[in-house]
Parts: structure tokens; sequence; C-alpha cells
């Protein structure tokens, strides 16, 4: 706009140039110069400072990207300080609120978002409500949230106040709400729903795609798919915006934990081989049991898998009812010398395992279990050895 007001001036100078002053008008003459002269000083002193507001408004969303509160405060102070037009004031509006919500004060910073909301359509409109509705969301007010969203999401697609950035944030948050609300599965649907969009939007503010992908992580790790969920977590963990983001770690931890949780339900077993390492505490092979050729049970060919194979999932709960059926015991919690005497070895590893997978056995009680193995496994290699 500054620079089509220029060309008119310039234009109009040119043309009172032309006219020879005359003894009649001399002075009114020279007065047209003047003021043409005035007014393109003036226009082009105006887009000088329109240029250094959109400078500053570039670094402010910067800091906004590294989470800089101070920094913004600063920009958006020296925004409100500059000669400029009412949106760049309003934008400035909204980075103080941004700075006040960092340090702490959102009282403050409410009621500056909702002023800078209630001004005439702007570029930091749908900002604006949609920072009003995280506030909600916060608070744990969805149903508020979710209409403060639904007004920015319209705002930020309307043609003159067009917010990529503002749509994506309304769109991610209406995710998350809808995780917090238990819908974990509805929520992973429109993260990936929007993951076009998200790459489009990152292209131009990148933080908003890592932080996108941490929220993909989160629904994928609710859903127990976890390689997926470790590998956008990773992703976002590489950028340069994640020391700023201290979530996202919590989300890799989060995820990492579950992947290490040792499952109740079901174990993969291989049987051991004669390549395997000695059963000496250094070994990869130290928690197995070795049992000498004349004791270990014997393999079909048929239904069976040769040494060294890998060996079926086996379920704890089938373990369970087998021991229960096959065992004098019926269940009960010891069982005697008599009756482990008619166990075959395969029932007495499956007795070893139930035991061991339940609930109650926690890590102190498993590491003394091994300790005890590895004791007794290494007595009678010596005894051999002697």
């Amino acid at each position: 706009m500054q620079r089509a007001a220029t060309d008119i001036v310039v234009t109009n100078l040119s043309y009172l140039k032309q006219f020879p002053q005359t003894p009649t008008r001399p002075a009114r003459a020279a007065f047209y110069l003047y003021v043409a002269e005035q007014l393109i000083r003036e226009v082009k002193s105006q887009e000088l400072f329109c240029d250094l507001g959109d400078k500053l408004i570039a670094l402010a969303e910067q800091a906004y990207a590294f989470r800089r509160g101070d920094r913004i405060e600063e920009l958006s102070q020296a925004l409100y300080a500059l000669p400029l037009p009412g949106p760049y004031k309003s934008a400035a509006g909204y980075f103080r609120a941004l700075g006040l919500r960092r340090r702490g004060e959102l009282g403050t910073a409410t009621s500056l978002l909702e002023r800078v909301a209630a001004e005439p359509s702007h570029e930091y409109t749908s900002r604006a409500i949609q920072s009003l509705g995280a506030e909600y969301q916060f608070r744990g007010d969805f149903e508020s949230a979710l209409k403060l969203y639904d007004e920015a999401g319209r705002r930020a697609a309307e043609k003159i106040t067009s917010d990529p950035m503002a749509q994506l944030l309304v769109q991610r948050n209406i995710a998350v709400v809808k995780s917090l609300r238990g819908d974990h599965r509805g929520a992973l649907a429109d993260l990936q729903r929007m993951s076009p969009f998200a790459r489009a939007v990152g292209s131009i503010q990148p933080h908003l795609y890592y932080d996108y992908l941490n929220s993909l992580a989160v629904e994928y790790g609710e859903l127990g798919r976890l390689q997926e969920a470790e590998r956008a977590s990773r992703v976002a963990l590489s950028s340069p915006f994640a020391g700023a983001y201290p979530e996202w770690l919590e989300t890799f931890d989060d995820i990492t934990s579950k992947r290490q949780r040792p499952s109740h339900s079901a174990v993969a077993v291989r049987l051991p081989t004669a390549s395997d390492p000695a059963v000496d505490g250094l070994g990869e092979a130290h928690n197995l049991v070795r049992l000498p050729p004349s004791e270990r049970p014997a393999i079909s060919a048929a239904g069976g898998h040769p040494q060294g194979a890998q060996a079926r999932i086996l379920n704890f709960q089938q373990w369970k009812t087998t021991i229960k059926s096959s065992s004098p015991t019926k269940g009960e919690a010891v069982v005697t010398a008599e009756q482990r005497i008619r166990m075959t070895t395969g029932e007495k590893l499956i007795r070893l395992m139930d035991l061991i997978s339940r609930d109650e056995t926690d890590d102190e009680t498993i590491d003394k279990i091994l300790e005890a193995v590895e004791e007794i496994v290494l007595n009678r290699r010596s005894e051999k050895l002697d």
C-alpha cells in the first residue's frame, strides 16, 4: 500500500516540474513542489518503519518458536514504540500477551488476548482466539476451548486474515482435546489426516512440524504402536528446537519405558546352543540354565524345533493352565519334592516361569532367583571340572 502511494506522489511531482514558474504564480508552483517532496519523504519513512516492523515480527515469531518469553516482550515493546499502522500494534499486543503468559502473568495475558481478538480483523486475530482456546483447554474446560478453536479456524480460513499456522494449531489442539478425553484412536486419525498440511506449514515454521510429530508420537504410544511412536519422537528430538520443548523428551522417555516394560502375557524362549557364551555372568546368555544332554527334553522331528532355533511364543496363561492340569499340586502354592520328581523337565521350567511372571514377583525377588540359579549352575560346573 505504501509503495503505491509513493508512485502516485512521484508521478504528480514529475507532472508539476514540467510547468515553468510564471511571474503570476511562482509561489504556488514552488509550494506544490515542496508539498510533493514532503509527501515523498513521509511515505518513504513510513515504508522504512513498516519494513522494520516486519523484521521485528519475524524475530518475534522466531523467539516464540524457541519459547524465549523475555525476547518476545522486548520485541513487542519495540513494535509498540514505532509509528506503525494498527495491524502492527495488534501484532505487538499478541506477542506481548505471549511473553506475559510465559512469565506466568496469565490474567493480564488473557485480558490482552481478548482485546487483540476483539479488534477489527487482522493477521493475528485467529492466533489470539486460538491462544485463548488453549488457556481454556489448560483449565480443563474443553467445551469452551472447542468453541474458540472453531471460531479461530473459521477466521484463519478467511481470505483477508488467512493464517495456515493458526489453522494447523487449531487442528492439532482439537486432536489433543480428543486425546485428553480418552479418544486416542480419534486423535490419531485426525493427526494422520493433517500430516501433509503439517509438512507444508513446517516448511515455513519448522517448530510446528516437530511439535506435531510429538503429538503423533504420544498417540502412537497410547495405542501401543511403540515402534512408530519412537520413530516420530526421535525425529522431534533431533530438531534444533528440542531444548525448548522438554515435553518432547518426556514423550520419548515414556515410550522407551513402555518398550522396556516386561510383558506378563508372553515370552520368547530360545534353546541354548554350543556356541552360546559360558554362563559366567559376563556373556549374553548368563541367565540361561544349561541342561546336560541326558536331561534335555526330546524334540520330535515332526513338531519340534532344531537345536538353536527360535522357539514359539509361549503364552503364560496357557502355561498356567498346563501346570494346573499336569502338576499334582492342582494350583497349590508349593510343589513338594515327591511331586517335583514326577514332573517332566518342561513342566519344571513352566513352573519356574509361572512363578517369575506373577505380578507380585518384583525385581528384587527376580534378582534373588537369578542369583540362586547362577550359584547353583556355577557350582555344578565346578564339580564337573573337579
